[in-house]
């Protein structure tokens, strides 16, 4: 016969070990920030890419807080907190106040979220660059993208974020 106080307190560690798992990461999503995968003659030799949008390079930040500097050709998965979040690329260090490109999404929980960064060349002179672009576009569309992009660097990921940071590698399937 096993005592009152062992089988509660069996009973608790079960629902523990089978449940809590669950919440904790349910209370989570997962966001790629990727630049779509073109080596870099195509870049340079395509007469399309210029003043379109194009795979270049930026600093990643979500709430003001830098998350990650993205170059050509790399992807980065994090897992963040469910909720609202505001997403921003730069060139700088720091995240401009009220930027208009910022990007707003509303996590909800165990999804996959796809971000691609682009650069646009300004109209009046494609050699200028606007800026970097974050843009949530669906998983079949990001595949085909980032397809030979390599994981990011762990020392290009800022260190308040590495707590975050998918070590694992991006999800390569689709639901």
């Amino acid at each position: 016969m096993i005592p009152g106080k062992l089988l509660a307190k069996c009973v608790c560690v079960f629902l523990f070990v089978c449940f809590c798992p669950r919440i904790l990461v349910s209370q989570t999503a997962t966001v790629t920030f990727y630049t779509p995968y073109r080596t870099s003659m195509q870049q340079f030799r395509d007469e399309e890419a210029w003043g379109k949008r194009r795979p270049d390079f930026g600093r990643v930040f979500d709430n003001g807080a830098g998350l990650a500097r993205l170059g050509p050709n790399r992807i980065v998965s994090f897992q963040l907190p469910v909720g609202a979040h505001n997403f921003s690329a730069r060139f700088k260090a720091k995240p401009q106040d009220h930027h208009s490109d910022s990007l707003t999404l509303d996590l909800s929980a165990s999804e996959h979220y796809y971000l691609r960064l682009t650069v646009t060349g300004k109209p009046w002179n494609p050699y200028v660059l606007s800026g970097p672009h974050l843009e949530n576009v669906d998983c079949s569309v990001a595949l085909k993208e980032f397809g030979k992009s390599k994981p990011l660097e762990q020392k290009y990921v800022e260190k308040n974020a590495l707590s975050a940071l998918r070590t694992d590698g991006p999800d390569i399937t689709c639901p």
